[in-house]
């Protein structure tokens, strides 16, 4: 029986201790760069993922002009509290974060900001990347605008996307894309370079494009490439792609750049400071949120709170159910 590789101890991995990214220029054994792939390297993503908008372009969304929203504090060391790991191991919070390799969190508690701590590369002012949390604030947006009667579930995606009509999602409707049961050969295996979330990440900018690849370099291209497999609205299968084709319907719902629109709004109606910041290349669909650990607390799907303090319609359930 194989046997796991053993972790290597969190100092040996802390950007700070390591030194990367400093000086100008950085010693070459301390360079961290898109091209060559080091920012998706363990343990250089852990001053990647904090360090994004020095890696790829990204742009700001500009929250409004009022005045963000109050995120009281009442703290509590809970650093200490016990659990037991899957593996039986008696493990404290603060353990936990270590062997992780956790670069901040934040913990709310009825409204309130109970527990922050930073480790790495990660500060207060800093944003980190959110990665697939994006996904969730996309289907947000989308559930708004079948609230508003600007998307219909039930509607074929080609009402929306005609450019997608020879690809999978030709005969799928959007309800198919949002509660991703889309059949698709797409698959996501992200410890295989063969997969296809490789070539998905080359066409949206998130990993570099060899020089003897021929496959798809825009977001747009690769979409309309997907290739069906299996039927629509059988099963569940976490595809990216689907959230891709998901924002590019909200984005011709709104008739211009929809997911920055509402999400500006859904800023301004969180009260959250500073906005946000997207990675953005040509072509790309669903922008990747960057939010610093504040911004995600001022979110309001964290605080029930919210719901008094600054009212918000919440998208009806048949909204995200396509009933």
């Amino acid at each position: 029986m194989s046997v796991a590789p053993a972790q290597p101890p969190v100092t040996s991995t802390d950007p700070e201790t390591l030194g990367w990214m400093r000086g100008f220029p950085p010693a070459p054994d301390r360079t961290i760069t898109f091209q060559d792939g080091s920012f998706r390297s363990f343990p250089e993503l852990r001053w990647a993922w904090s360090n994004i908008r020095q890696l790829v372009p990204t742009v700001n969304v500009w929250r409004g002009a009022g005045p963000a929203s109050v995120l009281p504090r009442e703290d509590h060391d809970i650093g200490a509290v016990g659990s037991t790991t899957m593996d039986g191991r008696p493990m404290t919070f603060e353990k936990m974060l270590e062997e992780t390799y956790t670069d901040g969190i934040a913990v709310l508690h009825r409204g309130r900001l109970i527990y922050e701590r930073y480790f790495g590369a990660l500060k207060p002012h800093k944003p980190h990347i959110g990665m697939s949390v994006t996904k969730s604030f996309t289907g947000v947006l989308a559930g708004i605008l079948v609230a508003e009667g600007k998307i219909d579930p039930q509607a074929p995606v080609t009402d929306y996307v005609p450019e997608l009509k020879a690809s999978a999602f030709g005969d799928a409707r959007v309800h198919e894309v949002m509660d991703m049961t889309t059949g698709l050969a797409y698959t996501e295996v992200y410890t295989d370079k063969n997969s296809d979330v490789w070539g998905l990440r080359r066409a949206n900018g998130m990993a570099p494009i060899p020089p003897d690849y021929d496959g798809p370099t825009t977001i747009f291209d690769f979409l309309v490439a997907q290739k069906k497999q299996g039927e629509h609205g059988k099963a569940v299968a976490y595809k990216t792609v689907n959230t891709d084709v998901l924002a590019w319907i909200c984005r011709r719902a709104q008739r211009y750049d929809a997911v920055r629109s509402a999400l500006r709004a859904h800023l301004a109606a969180d009260g959250c400071g500073g906005g946000r910041i997207l990675s953005r290349r040509p072509h790309r669909h669903r922008e990747r949120r960057r939010r610093s650990l504040h911004h995600a607390a001022r979110s309001r799907p964290l605080r029930r709170d919210h719901a008094q303090s600054r009212p918000l319609q919440r998208p009806p359930d048949r909204a995200f159910t396509g009933r």
